[in-house]
């Protein structure tokens, strides 16, 4: 039988990421609901077999492309609840000189760090709104607040995605998430 914990779910958008992983332990010892997901779901079901075992946690994988902005409402639609909170993890930091070079390159580590994450938590948080309840967590980087010249595609981005949390009012600090 499931240890009693809060109820709520819990949704890790990036889940397969160290970070997502290791947020999704704490999360399964205290006994919270899990969704995680990831672009490749396969990734994710060893994690969620372990955290099963070891914590009696109820996890639950499903595959998404948060690049993919057209699924992003299917998704939310999907869940049953609405999660109680929204962790989104979601980064990648890309070679520089390569990402500087190749538009395409450059555009996916924008995509990824700041123009898809920002408008699947707008969703998530209107939706929470109208609920009247809900925990959004963004995890952005040092980087938006002092990129250099060794990482700027990256650094502008997790820059535009604090600057969208912090106006949305969302949690962007990241470690305080147990409350």
């Amino acid at each position: 039988m499931k240890a009693a914990g809060d109820a709520s779910p819990v949704l890790i958008v990036g889940a397969a990421s160290d970070i997502g992983r290791a947020i999704a332990v704490d999360y399964a010892k205290a006994r919270r609901r899990l969704v995680l997901t990831a672009r490749q779901p396969e990734r994710l079901e060893r994690d969620a077999a372990d955290l099963r075992l070891r914590y009696d946690a109820e996890v639950t994988v499903r595959g998404f492309d948060l690049l993919d902005t057209a699924t992003h409402r299917t998704l939310i639609e999907g869940l049953d609840p609405l999660p109680a909170r929204v962790i989104c993890v979601a980064g990648l930091l890309g070679r520089q000189e390569e990402s500087a070079a190749d538009p395409a390159q450059a555009e996916l580590i924008m995509r990824t760090n700041y123009v898809a994450p920002a408008l699947f938590l707008g969703e998530i948080a209107n939706r929470m709104e109208r609920r009247g309840s809900g925990t959004i967590i963004g995890i952005s980087s040092v980087a938006g607040d002092r990129a250099g010249r060794r990482n700027y595609l990256y650094g502008s981005a997790k820059a535009g995605f604090t600057a969208f949390l912090s106006g949305y009012g969302i949690d962007w600090r990241g470690p305080a998430f147990m409350s």
